[in-house]
């Protein structure tokens, strides 16, 4: 079961004393670069247990760590709420904050490995409008490498923003940006924010919003537009109980929207779980399909997230890119966060800043790494089949039926 005499007698410690959080997260530390699947079969063994233990941080942490590295979402949903959970009581206990409601929270990659190799997250607490913040991304259209039809559209939307006239015949009208996750929605709405060098305000509808919290977040959002163009990005508008929180705020966007101060974009996974009255003209009445990265998409990726962290041969990037197809950005950078592990297991310790990732953690991280994707554009094309709509599906199914025969279901294409 262990991969090594020392990991093998901390598997056979644990065996007799399997209720010492403290040893559990030392054995999952050890065996997550080598044998990741352990780790987090190990980790999923105690995770009940854990939660009502007073030492559990390390293990929930690790344990949170090796969930993320052998791709099981659902263990790691558990785990980053157990661990908020944990660190809400304790400094309830402490008498840091007051007892009462959690704020959201989520658990998100830092911009590099951990000394292990594997993923270094960090807890980011506080509620959804503590993050609905309005910046400037400074992203522009030249930033978006490949992905034609994509920087048509926005290139469109952004030129009728600026153009069109305002007032009650005017402007009016948004894009709802749909497709499989991580495949650079947000990225478009920071580009299109770029582009008219506007304010971008993001609204995640899957976060713990109050109908009320939502309008005054929104409220602080429009009250800038006389001073600058924004832009509004409700994320996840086909989460359960969006519906429910935009509804009551459409006859402000209506107001808002009939000026060139004020876009506003949604994005979804599945389109047709967003509200009609939302997805209808003069509102998100424009839809764009974001599909994975092609190939010009995916080489600019990769080097920009090797950048500073690995470091790779060009014919590990020209490898990585032609057998990537179907994966979203999120599969590609978690492939190098495996190559990454992998190859510090083999070469132990740092020796040097930036570690080179030899071409067989290369090739293993990909065989590790599938498409996500696949999944979802299953999904999609046969609700689209089923549902024409007035062809608002038409390049999902353009899309569908040129892959159908080079994307099998194990999404292993």
């Amino acid at each position: 079961m262990g991969t090594g005499p020392d990991l093998d007698a901390l598997v056979a410690e644990l065996h007799g004393r399997p209720a010492d959080l403290a040893l559990r997260a030392a054995v999952i530390e050890a065996a997550l670069p080598t044998d990741p699947r352990l780790a987090a079969s190990l980790a999923r063994d105690a995770l009940e247990q854990a939660v009502a233990s007073d030492d559990a941080e390390a293990f929930l942490r690790i344990g949170l760590q090796a969930a993320v590295v052998v791709g099981d979402h659902l263990l790691a949903l558990r785990f980053e709420r157990s661990l908020g959970a944990w660190l809400r009581a304790h400094e309830v206990a402490s008498g840091r904050v007051e007892e009462g409601p959690a704020p959201a929270s989520t658990i998100r990659s830092a911009d590099h490995p951990s000394a292990k190799g594997a993923p270094r997250l960090e807890l980011v607490t506080g509620g959804p409008a503590a993050r609905a913040t309005g910046a400037q991304p400074g992203r522009q259209l030249a930033d978006v490498a490949g992905l034609a039809t994509v920087k048509r559209n926005l290139a469109e939307l952004v030129e009728r923003a600026r153009t069109s006239p305002t007032g009650d015949e005017g402007w009016l009208g948004g894009m709802l940006l749909y497709g499989p996750p991580a495949c650079g929605k947000r990225f478009c709405a920071e580009v299109v924010a770029g582009e008219l060098d506007a304010i971008l305000w993001p609204f995640d509808l899957a976060e713990a919003w109050t109908a009320e919290t939502l309008s005054t977040s929104l409220g602080a959002a429009l009250a800038t537009a006389g001073e600058h163009r924004i832009v509004i990005h409700f994320a996840n508008a086909d989460s359960p109980g969006a519906a429910a929180l935009v509804e009551p705020l459409l006859p402000r966007l209506d107001h808002a929207m009939t000026t060139r101060s004020v876009v506003v974009l949604g994005a979804a996974t599945y389109p047709w779980l967003v509200t009609p009255r939302l997805v209808r003209p003069g509102r998100l009445g424009r839809v764009l399909l974001v599909l994975p990265p092609d190939a010009p998409a995916r080489e600019l990726f990769v080097q920009r997230r090797a950048e500073g962290r690995i470091r790779l041969d060009d014919a590990d990037v020209d490898w990585i890119v032609a057998h990537t197809e179907g994966h979203s950005f999120g599969d590609l950078d978690r492939l190098l966060d495996v190559a990454t592990t992998l190859a510090l297991a083999v070469s132990g310790p740092l020796t040097e800043p930036v570690p080179l990732v030899p071409h067989l953690a290369v090739r293993t991280a990909r065989q590790q790494v599938l498409a996500s994707s696949a999944e979802w554009l299953t999904v999609a094309a046969h609700h689209a089949l089923l549902n024409e709509e007035g062809g608002l599906y038409d390049d999902l199914l353009t899309y569908f039926h040129f892959r159908q025969h080079q994307l099998p279901p194990s999404g292993r294409g």
